[in-house]
């Protein structure tokens, strides 16, 4: 009886995330002598797991077989997002500062007002990273370069 979890435990193996149906063999009979368990499973390697970490194991339903189907979607990581802007109160003493929301709130930009908002908005998350410790520049989630010249690579 442990020889199974013992063999996937030995190889080093990982349950790919079931969804659908939980039991997934039926002996076919039906009424108080039908048998339903869970016999079915996905397991995938460290190293697949890895490369595919949102993939999961859909059940679906039996049709012909004694046992349940299996679809395996194959996911790779979701898209890394840009985290939102934190405004740093230290970035005010920097030099450079009011000369910078100046010239982000006087550009002329042309759309309806989300869009200039928008747009003189996002020019001070660029700006911002461009003065004062670039080792704050990671709070902003913006890749770019620093006033040194440095390369930001920071999300």
């Amino acid at each position: 009886m442990e020889d199974f979890p013992n063999c996937i435990h030995q190889s080093e193996l990982s349950q790919i995330l079931p969804k659908g149906q939980h039991l997934t063999w039926h002996n076919g009979q039906q009424g108080g002598v039908a048998i339903l368990r869970k016999l079915d499973w996905a397991f995938g390697s460290q190293s697949f797991l890895m490369n595919w970490p949102q993939s999961q194991a859909t059940f679906q339903a039996r049709i012909h077989s004694d046992h349940s189907p299996i679809i395996l979607t194959f996911m790779p990581s979701p898209a890394h997002h840009r985290g939102r802007f934190k405004f740093l109160n230290l970035w005010t003493d920097q030099d450079g500062y009011e000369e910078m929301i100046q010239a982000a709130w006087g550009m002329a930009v042309f759309g309806n007002p989300i869009y200039r908002l928008a747009t003189k908005l996002r020019t001070l998350v660029i700006s911002a990273t461009f003065i004062g410790d670039t080792r704050t520049a990671f709070l902003l989630g913006f890749k770019g370069q620093s006033r040194s010249g440095r390369r930001l690579k920071f999300y």
